[in-house]
């Protein structure tokens, strides 16, 4: 049922593409607006208009700007591309098991258990939920948690901390509860397919679009604001030199 659902839902997202393929296949293809010579696209194993007219008249294609000329285009794409490299790889490096396994090594599964074991906090008075720096942590107080235990709304110290960490202990990819407060970081498994978004979208934008669009391509993408939120919170300088660069891009 879940396969079938994400196909259809799949399929729906490509409807509209394939749609404006076909159309424009039986409009300049099979018509007479060209004569008797059809388009060099009407002829490819997978007529595709839209990369056609790409590459044709705006010379899009892989490698493509990797030009001398194009410098000026990569500097001013390189803040945006240095953040993303950046961000893709401060996600990756937290837990280089999940990234790599598509986020079936299991800790998806503990940070659920652990998000269920805590699910009533929600509707306590006073509760929110915010990002957290989980590193903060000290080591040897997430190795003490181990497990998850099951505690409820009898604490009454906003200063206790309980960790739903993985098998080894650390962590590297926590839901903490400070007191009445439910935590997901930057770093939570639930903005694994997000960082995949991501990356596709900048190496996209890098080596096959025309660059100087990579800015505003990469704007359009969620966890951008979420890690240059993060490194704001978190890390100083770096989190300036972000705030920085986006009022000053903003008022450019």
């Amino acid at each position: 049922g879940v396969l079938l659902l994400a196909a259809i839902q799949c399929g729906l997202i490509m409807l509209p593409l394939v749609a404006f393929q076909a159309y424009g296949f039986l409009r300049y293809c099979q018509g007479e607006h060209w004569g008797t010579q059809p388009r060099p696209w009407c002829s490819s194993n997978i007529p595709y208009i839209y990369g056609f007219v790409q590459s044709h008249y705006w010379n899009v294609g892989f490698l493509k700007y990797f030009e001398l000329k194009q410098l000026p285009n990569f500097a001013l794409a390189c803040p945006m591309v240095a953040l993303s490299a950046a961000g893709v790889w401060s996600y990756a490096s937290h837990n280089p098991a999940r990234f790599l396994t598509l986020g079936f090594s299991g800790s998806a599964d503990k940070l659920s258990r652990a998000k269920n074991e805590y699910r009533n906090q929600a509707f306590k008075p006073g509760w929110k939920e915010e990002s957290c720096h989980t590193d903060t942590l000290h080591r040897q107080q997430a190795n003490e948690a181990g497990h998850l235990r099951n505690r409820r709304s009898s604490e009454k110290s906003n200063s206790n901390v309980e960790t739903a960490t993985k098998e080894n202990g650390t962590a590297a990819d926590a839901l903490i509860l400070h007191g009445n407060r439910f935590c997901i970081g930057f770093h939570s498994s639930g903005v694994l397919v997000y960082v995949y978004q991501w990356a596709f979208m900048a190496c996209v934008g890098i080596f096959a679009m025309n660059v100087q669009v990579t800015t505003r391509f990469l704007a359009s993408c969620p966890p951008v604001y979420w890690f240059a939120a993060h490194v704001c919170r978190w890390h100083e300088p770096a989190g300036t030199l972000v705030w920085l660069y986006f009022v000053g891009y903003t008022a450019l």
